[in-house]
């Protein structure tokens, strides 16, 4: 079980908010009011914005704050934090560039206290387990983070490795590798469905040992006993398979948390001493600079080590040492890092209990997953029996995925369009809310028997599609004592189809790797046949969220891609398969005759879907808080247009905090909330007693409102839940902290 938290508590951001001017607000904004009554609103309006920007700029000055920044854009510190704290907001005049250099750093800070990303020491990974005893017991522990640890951005080193590339000599200890969708039949080449080409002696035994773990010096060595050829020779054919696509021929390197070691392995095997020296010292040089980043103790030793890091990267690379401008968790530096929390929690059957109304929520998302898998085994029949006419018996996972991947796209599209409406239809059926209810309130045993026959379905739609993983926060006030039953558990996102604990960014801040294995060893007792990914596939994959609990006994087909090690075990071409009808199924065989559910091959695909399909309320003005037992499966939620929200016009900050406090209140909505947006990427932090996060508001909903780009200009307000009172997660001098509890839930039922 993972527990993903703030790393800054979360009291943090009520330092932005003013109590005493709200009340003023409420006053002036609910009745008439004269030119004194407003002239003495906006002398304490004007007077709390100079103590919430001091508030501000205390929190710019800490150090752990400016650390956190830097890690996340380190130039942001000269450029905007600084500036900001030199300003003197008592003597001289707030114009736009201090708003924004405000909204900037209130934006950074609500982040680190309030939301629940898994980054760095300000987001931190926490691990727990579960226990048969009666009670959950939990200890934080007497510092804040355990471990952590500062990798290299795979992005940094492959441009480290290319620019390795540029020295001539190199060129014979490159290990060329055939591309997956080229395969060699004694001197026949087929380099495509349905293409072929007879290849001369010589082309034909250089193309089959380019394996990726062969290098041009051991290929020119091994053939040169039966062919009369130099080393130059070798080169020149390998640059004309290269030219036709059919090898790639550089330095490769494997997708994982530390491509730098893998770098190094390569740059070992080069026979050129010199060379080797000089490849080697430029690595050793990243190295160091990288292990001065992790020892640094404050932010200003950091800030200098990462610009060191900087310097040294573009002076090796001749490349900038960003990229990605502008995009969140687009791995945009050349270094990241991740830490573990230090705690202890044993969740016991107290909450387990309260867990129960998931089991209804898995069964109707079993049945999401056997319909889409049945019409993809549908398509994927159909285009079998296509490629069987065009191509005879005889045709490999090449053949079949082009020949699929056109028609497979639309099926999903039409069949998730259907699934989505039939979904939540039925569960419109069996939980009735009305706009005008604020709480609505259920028992396991009222929808039991109602679930079961709305979402009957045989089994899971393929093995993929038996992970169930949701994450789900725990609203109590101490977790040590939950015996009263006053708690509750709130329902935050579902995944479907995904182990969300694969990710890179959990596994290397597990303490234990092999008990992770282990449980997938329950899961799946048989090999898996999984996919190679691209080292990243924006938004959802990258360094940090490749999957890494593949098992030495899985087996990896490659079909676009080549991100594994060459030289691992059961590592499969596409090209080397054969696509077979087996006991009623189609079904994929690898070279050692084992066969597979061809679906399988797709579950990557299929995943990346459907993966947050789980929606189970239609949108609607005004959503209740809904409830299960002990399991809040709906957060109380409203939906307004933008260009409703008038509020947000008003030019004067006293007047627009005034108006916004009014809408408010006649809206009964929360204090503090979560607002979603087509323009934002993730839900952010409001507090109605804060001028500062209404401001931050109030630019989103102008946003909304003037963007062409944006069809869908609703704004969502959702309540925080759970709030401030009621947050369990606590370090040892008794802070507290917003968490989520992620769990991984396996369907048992048979593949059907």
């Amino acid at each position: 079980m993972l527990v993903r938290g703030a790393g800054f508590s979360a009291g943090g951001v009520l330092r932005l908010a003013s109590t005493s001017l709200a009340a003023q607000a409420d006053v002036v904004g609910s009745t008439p009011f004269s030119d004194a009554d407003l002239s003495d609103y906006r002398a304490l309006f004007a007077k709390v914005s100079v103590e919430l920007s001091r508030e501000l700029q205390d929190i710019a000055r800490q150090d752990d704050f400016l650390q956190a920044v830097s890690w996340q854009n380190h130039r942001l510190l000269d450029g905007a934090v600084r500036p900001f704290c030199e300003w003197d907001p008592a003597t001289q005049t707030r114009h736009s560039k201090h708003r924004q250099r405000e909204e900037l750093i209130a934006n950074y800070w609500q982040r680190y206290c309030v939301k629940n990303d898994t980054i760095g020491f300000f987001g931190p990974s926490g691990w727990g387990t579960f226990s048969d005893d009666s009670a959950t017991r939990y200890t934080p522990g007497e510092t804040l983070i355990e471990r952590r640890e500062v990798f290299f951005e795979s992005w940094a080193i492959d441009c480290l490795a290319e620019s390795f590339e540029a020295f001539p000599a190199i060129r014979e200890w490159l290990k060329p590798r055939r591309l997956t969708f080229v395969k060699i039949e004694g001197d026949i080449n087929f380099n495509g469905p349905g293409m072929k080409v007879k290849l001369p002696a010589l082309e034909t035994a250089v193309l089959s040992m380019c394996d990726g773990k062969t290098s041009v010096h051991d290929i020119e060595r091994e053939l040169s006993g039966s062919y009369s050829v130099s080393l130059k020779d070798i080169l020149g054919i390998l640059d004309t398979l290269k030219a036709k696509r059919w090898i790639v021929l550089k330095i490769e390197l494997p997708a994982g948390a530390h491509p730098e070691i893998c770098l190094r392995q390569f740059l070992l095997g080069i026979g050129d001493e010199q060379l080797q020296s000089l490849l080697l010292a430029r690595l050793d040089a990243m190295e160091a600079a990288r292990d001065k980043i992790e020892s640094s103790g404050d932010a200003t030793a950091l800030t200098q080590a990462l610009s060191e890091l900087d310097e040294l990267f573009s002076g090796f690379t001749e490349t900038n040492s960003t990229r990605n401008e502008g995009r969140t968790y687009g791995g945009r530096t050349l270094v990241y890092h991740d830490s573990r929390r230090n705690m202890a929690l044993s969740v016991g059957e107290d909450i387990k209990q309260g867990l129960a109304p998931l089991y209804l929520l898995a069964k109707s998302a079993r049945w999401i997953c056997w319909r889409l898998g049945t019409e993809v085994r549908q398509l994927l029949r159909q285009t079998y029996q296509r490629c069987v006419e065009k191509h005879g018996a005889q045709f490999d996972l090449t053949t079949m995925w082009l020949e699929s991947l056109g028609p497979l796209s639309k099926v999903i599209d039409a069949a998730l369009d259907n699934i989505d409406q039939v979904f939540r239809a039925k569960w419109a059926k069996i939980i009735a809310v009305k706009d005008s209810e604020r709480r609505v309130q259920f028992t396991y045993a009222q929808l039991e028997e109602r679930v079961n026959q709305e979402f009957d379905a045989p089994g899971a739609g393929w093995e993929g599609a038996r992970y169930f993983c949701p994450d789900v926060m725990l609203s109590a006030i101490d977790i040590n004592d939950l015996k009263s039953g006053d708690f509750k558990l709130v329902l935050g996102e579902i995944h479907l189809t995904i182990n969300t604990m694969r990710s890179s960014c959990f596994v290397t801040q597990h303490p234990d790797k092999s008990a992770l294995l282990k449980e997938v060893d329950k899961d799946f007792p048989k090999p898996q046949l999984l996919n190679v990914l691209p080292k990243e596939s924006p938004p959802r994959l990258s360094v940090r969220t490749h999957p890494v609990l593949s098992r030495e006994c899985d087996y990896m087909i490659e079909l676009n891609y080549h991100t594994v090690d060459a030289g691992r075990d059961r590592l499969v071409k596409s090209r080397d398969t054969t696509i077979v009808e087996e006991d009623g199924l189609i079904k994929i065989r690898i070279p050692n005759g084992e066969t597979f559910d061809l679906v399988d091959v797709y579950a990557e695909l299929l995943m990346g879907r459907v993966i947050d399909k789980f929606q189970l309320f239609s949108d609607r003005a005004h959503m209740p808080r809904v409830s299960i037992d002990k399991l809040v499966i709906a957060r109380e939620s409203w939906r307004f247009q933008a260009q409703d929200l008038e509020f947000a016009n008003e030019k004067d900050e006293a007047l627009r905090f005034m108006k916004a406090r009014s809408w408010w209140k006649s809206q009964n909505i929360p204090r503090f909330v979560f607002v979603k947006s087509k323009t934002t990427e993730k839900p952010f932090y409001v507090d109605f007693e804060s001028p500062i996060f209404i401001n931050i508001l109030s630019k989103l909903i102008r946003r909304n409102t003037t963007s062409e780009a944006i069809k869908n200009k609703e704004v969502t307000f959702v309540e925080m839940l759970p709030d401030h009172q009621d947050l369990w997660l606590t370090d040892h001098a008794g802070n507290k902290y917003t968490s989520e509890l992620r769990f991984t839930w396996v369907d048992n039922y048979p593949i059907k």
